[in-house]
């Protein structure tokens, strides 16, 4: 548990559900309206909300976590009371079941959001470090954008999901040298990193051309992290999802409902 986790806390940073009420300043959301969470939650008016770095907030707390956070009770109830609901719940289409739905809260939006904060561009060469749920979001979200796409994990069953979802899959000991063949030896433009130990970042920094960008979900500091540095790379944070409701309306539902199938 996080320092100073109250044992009384509700867990349940993901879920979705029907709207049994609302207080009188909600404005946007609606009664027995289908909704998911976006798993923080933001006031709006801090200088940081107002820049679109909500996961920033000076108010932000975690769903189903305290501590680190003031105390947000979670999912795994029968009720849940949402703070700043209007910002907080995203209306769910009926083409989107409560299954894919669940997607959107977390997972989804961390793994677009390491794709969009290392500046995947058309035509760049993508490796992704670890395919968890959040890698093979990773990976999913940069399949129509990357001009070639190397998942690295050292599971079998990860590797065949990140193939059914456009990457060509590699087992770690393999990562060097299959980026090295591809890439005249230059080195990936852009390498997410989604496993969270330092082993996994130093890889991901290592296959990172001199001048690219390492989009780093899980915060380790590897011994590779000053080497990028100095051959002119850059690392880019990306533990916090992008906000659910910045991504594109059409790729947000159909992105949810590709990753239910892969499951």
């Amino acid at each position: 548990m996080t320092p100073g986790f109250d044992n009384r806390t509700i867990l349940g940073h993901e879920f979705a559900g029907v709207v049994a009420e609302v207080g009188a300043d909600v404005e946007h959301v609606k009664t027995g309206q289908r909704v998911v969470c976006t798993s923080t939650i933001s006031d709006g008016p801090c200088a940081h909300c107002r820049a679109g770095r909500v996961s920033q907030c000076l108010g932000r707390a975690l769903f189903g976590y305290s501590g680190v956070y003031p105390r947000l009770d979670g999912g795994h109830a029968e009720l849940v009371r949402v703070p700043h609901a209007d910002r907080c719940l995203l209306a769910l289409p009926d083409e989107v079941d409560d299954e894919s739905a669940i997607f959107l809260a977390d997972i989804l939006p961390t793994g677009f959001g390491a794709v969009a904060r290392g500046g995947v561009s058309a035509g760049d060469m993508v490796v992704v470090v670890g395919c968890g749920p959040v890698g093979l979001m990773a990976v999913m979200c940069a399949a129509d954008i990357a001009g070639t796409l190397i998942a690295v994990d050292g599971v079998a069953e990860r590797r065949k999901i990140a193939e059914r979802l456009g990457a060509q899959a590699v087992a770690p000991e393999e990562a060097t040298t299959v980026v090295a063949d591809a890439t005249a030896q230059l080195g990936a433009d852009v390498v997410i990193e989604a496993a969270g130990s330092p082993g996994a970042l130093d890889l991901a920094l290592r296959l990172t051309r001199g001048r690219g960008l390492g989009s780093e979900i899980r915060h380790r500091i590897a011994t590779s992290f000053l080497q990028q540095l100095r051959r002119g790379g850059s690392i880019q944070p990306a533990s916090s999802p992008i906000d659910s409701r910045s991504m594109p309306r059409p790729r947000l539902i159909g992105s949810s409902t590709a990753a239910k199938r892969q499951r």
